[in-house]
């Protein structure tokens, strides 16, 4: 990224340092919102492979990550994201 516009990366670390989250963390929080989008877009598509295409080389980092950030598992995401329309709160569906 500090290539892309021509800065250290020191520099642009040091523009986050003024806001709550990292350069680092918002770049994690920004694959984890795709990552949910594509857990309830492509519901075919395997974990590992969404985890993959998000920039997650590690199943387990990805699985951690996403549980600190959504509060629920990548596969418990999916499930509910089945069972309700996007804008609908959130039912208790049941485990298939």
């Amino acid at each position: 990224m500090s290539r892309r516009f021509d800065i250290s990366p020191r520099y642009l670390h040091r523009v986050f340092e003024s806001v709550e989250l990292s350069f680092g963390e918002q770049v994690r929080n920004s694959r984890l919102q795709f990552c949910a989008s594509e857990l309830s877009r492509l519901p075919d598509r395997s974990l590992a492979e969404i985890a993959l295409s998000c920039g997650f080389g590690d199943i387990s980092h990805f699985n951690h990550c996403f549980r600190k950030h959504f509060g629920v598992s990548p596969r418990e995401y999916r499930r509910i994201a089945r069972c309700r329309p996007l804008e609908d709160p959130p039912p208790s569906c049941p485990l298939p």
